[in-house]
């Protein structure tokens, strides 16, 4: 039988409580080793830090950040490498009122499933009712679950995915399951192969027309913005607009979602540590 070394440390996390803020100073904050949970927490404030070095050998060498059940929670401007298994996890219970902002998910790796450098197990949120906010991150170099959003029908998860910027990704981006209701608008998609499964059993409206856009104005007061999708695949099955009223709430009818070509400028120079 052959040994392996691992550091235990990253097999567990550093559990935060609730009314806690974790903001890192300049562009030195780094959890190294280590990963973070949240459970059944409220008022949480991740900021300008980065975490990386889990394991990153092995599958389950552990994940930068767990929330399982929770509320109120910002991860924001923080930088996700060389993890075991995922940059972010949802547990089974609810996560609701999550925003997750201006954060790099980078996936260039030495050890990865196909041997490629492309990480896969990126963000993966499965929780009953989780509701999350996805906006201005910057995900690049993976291979999939870039996000994996639902699995079990019944289960619901809302989920809004807007102005991101998905690059350089060699197999999947965005993988909705059963449970997913996602509207996902002015994303900018740039040499993605896969930008969504295409599963049936999610549902996805993701825009890439203005015909496509007006649909959203009888149910959430404002046109959706298109998506942009630049040397990549397709968005298959992601014309449902039966999910949009799920996406009635004010902080959506009133978000100023910016035009897709502005994007990746925009990411670029505001995500990201050091940024706040």
């Amino acid at each position: 039988m052959g040994t392996f070394t691992y550091k235990k440390a990253a097999t567990t996390a550093i559990r935060l409580g609730s009314n806690k803020t974790l903001r890192g100073k300049g562009s030195a904050g780094w959890i190294k080793g280590k990963g973070l949970s949240i459970v059944g927490a409220t008022n949480i404030i991740i900021q300008n830090i980065r975490i990386s070095d889990l394991n990153q050998k092995y599958v389950w060498g552990g994940d930068a950040l767990t929330i399982w059940g929770g509320s109120r929670i910002w991860i924001d401007h923080n930088y996700f490498k060389d993890v075991g298994r995922q940059f972010i996890v949802t547990g089974f219970d609810p996560s609701t009122q999550v925003t997750i902002s201006n954060n790099y998910f980078d996936g260039r790796a030495t050890y990865t499933p196909f041997c490629d450098g492309y990480h896969y197990w990126g963000t993966m949120i499965t929780g009953k009712a989780d509701t999350v906010t996805f906006a201005y991150n910057y995900v690049y170099h993976a291979s999939g679950r870039a996000p994996k959003i639902g699995g079990d029908a019944s289960s619901t998860q809302i989920i809004h995915m807007y102005n991101n910027y998905f690059h350089d990704i060699s197999g999947h981006a965005l993988d909705a399951a059963g449970g997913a209701r996602i509207l996902f608008e002015g994303n900018y998609i740039e040499s993605v192969k896969t930008p969504s499964t295409g599963n049936p059993d999610g549902a996805v409206f993701a825009p890439t027309s203005s015909s496509m856009n007006t649909q959203c104005a009888s149910v959430i007061s404002r046109n959706c913005v298109s998506n942009t999708l630049v040397s990549s695949g397709s968005l298959p099955n992601a014309a449902n607009s039966g999910v949009l009223a799920n996406f009635k709430k004010s902080f959506v009818t009133s978000n100023k979602v910016m035009d897709a070509s502005a994007v990746k400028a925009h990411v670029l120079a505001n995500a990201g540590l050091g940024k706040i």
